[in-house]
């Protein structure tokens, strides 16, 4: 069902749907929180923030808009791995 342009996925109906919501928002966020590279915990942080401004301004149609940031988010990611493969030596054969 479309919401204001954005596609609308009801699943308020799970009684513990929000436990469930912030439990995936830990798993995701903390491995790149503790990693000792920074691009990494930079994207760690951008990913809160992206999950807290998609629910906060996006609550109804927020598993939509989590997507489509997630979906940017990945390929950023995509990005700094790529990165570090060519400029990394030790990753260099």
């Amino acid at each position: 069902m479309l919401y204001n342009l954005n596609l609308l996925y009801d699943l308020k109906f799970i009684s513990f749907y929000d436990v469930c919501k912030y439990l995936y928002l830990l798993v995701i966020s903390v491995p790149f929180l503790i990693s000792s590279q920074r691009l990494l915990v930079i994207f760690g942080i951008v990913v809160i923030l992206s999950f807290i401004l998609a629910d906060s301004f996006y609550q109804t149609t927020f598993i939509s808009v989590w997507c489509f940031f997630a979906a940017a988010l990945s390929s950023s990611l995509w990005i700094i791995f790529f990165d570090w493969k060519t400029h990394s030596p030790e990753l260099k054969n």
